[in-house]
């Protein structure tokens, strides 16, 4: 019913996912983006495993930082059309086709920041289509990819040079936008046109 709770995960966590095509998966991220999966959530929600396999780091120690420059809560996300398909982000993007099964990743981009790391990706629905994805770095940059990784494009044009806090877009139309940013002094949502 809602109104007991049983604690998972004894270390500290920062993302955690859901896969809602699949219950019985889910997974977590902790310091460096170390990636946990869950295989049986229904029945044991304390069965974690390491899947994070990428930016040279073959296990979820602590002292590895993949790439050398991830971000300590670096993101982490399911795939908006095929939860199967995860990503995640140092200073470029990493993804596992078959997260449900699989430590497989890959890169699909190069630096997408001006020297900082990424702090956002958003695999877009537009209309039940895969292939877009947006990434927000923590200096303010914003990059597409409408071919699944093939190319990205630099959006951050008129942007401020801030954290990138979220960025999300109509379910309809993944070209339209909108993207939050942290700090102070600035605008802090703004709208793509």
């Amino acid at each position: 019913d809602g109104t007991d709770w049983t604690m998972t995960w004894i270390g500290d966590g920062v993302n955690t996912l859901w896969d809602a095509a699949d219950p019985r998966y889910a997974y977590l991220s902790h310091g460096y983006a170390a990636l946990e999966r869950n295989t049986t959530m229904d029945t044991d929600p304390t069965n974690w495993t390491c899947v994070r396999n990428w930016g040279s780091c073959n296990t979820c120690s602590l002292g590895c930082a993949p790439d050398g420059r991830t971000h300590p809560y670096g993101p982490l996300v399911l795939d908006a059309v095929n939860p199967n398909t995860m990503y995640a982000g140092s200073y470029r993007v990493w993804r596992n086709t078959a997260g449900r099964t699989t430590t497989t990743w890959g890169a699909i981009s190069g630096d997408l920041t001006g020297g900082g790391w990424l702090a956002f990706i958003h695999p877009a629905y537009d209309n039940g289509v895969a292939g877009t994805i947006y990434t927000g770095s923590s200096d303010g940059r914003v990059f597409v990819t409408t071919n699944d990784g093939g190319n990205w494009t630099d959006r951050s044009a008129g942007l401020p040079n801030a954290w990138i806090e979220s960025i999300t877009t109509d379910p309809a139309d993944a070209s339209k936008v909108l993207v939050t940013f942290n700090g102070f002094g600035n605008g802090h949502v703004f709208r793509s046109v």
